[in-house]
């Protein structure tokens, strides 16, 4: 009857052990871990940025935002590496003129929220925007791209397809 008493008592405290880390992995990201989050200065580029209000710098060309949260998982970051691979590898002349500009966004900043409303953003997303005349004239968001994480080229490819689609599709 003890044996019985102590095993229920030891599975009573791993469960709740296991539901308090839980809790505590849901919070959101304190500092160190935004930090941990940010990539490094050295690795950053020029056209990542805090937030989407720097549109009116493109004059005439696309942004590719990788939108993402507080809390990053390990498919989120996936999702912005194969982005970002996917416009520097297939807009690299594109990048060096300044007329495709990849820009990285935490769309849970105050600053942001513009772009929450106009993307209709509700979790991390990759989203195309095509500027003419210092304007937005067309957008794209690409849902497909988290069931796309586990196959690199496909991946790839769906992002540089949807972004010359974009590009010609907005075309005057």
């Amino acid at each position: 009857m003890l044996a019985k008493k102590t095993a229920t008592v030891g599975l009573l405290l791993f469960v709740g052990a296991t539901l308090g880390a839980l809790l505590i992995n849901s919070l959101p990201a304190r500092d160190a871990r935004d930090q941990a989050d940010a990539p490094p200065a050295a690795e950053s580029s020029a056209a990542s940025v805090a937030s989407p209000s720097a549109d009116a710098a493109l004059q005439e060309g696309m942004v590719a935002y990788y939108f993402h949260s507080d809390t990053r998982c390990p498919t989120c970051r996936t999702i912005e590496s194969l982005a970002q691979q996917a416009v520097e590898d297939g807009f690299a002349k594109e990048l060096a003129a300044g007329t495709v500009q990849w820009r990285v966004v935490n769309y849970q900043r105050p600053e942001s929220q513009s772009a929450v409303e106009r993307y209709e953003i509700v979790a991390p997303i990759v989203v195309l925007s095509k500027v003419q005349g210092g304007e937005e004239i067309a957008w794209k968001s690409l849902d497909d791209v988290w069931r796309l994480t586990d196959d690199k080229a496909k991946f790839v490819t769906y992002v540089q397809e949807e972004a010359k689609n974009l590009q010609r599709s907005a075309q005057p």
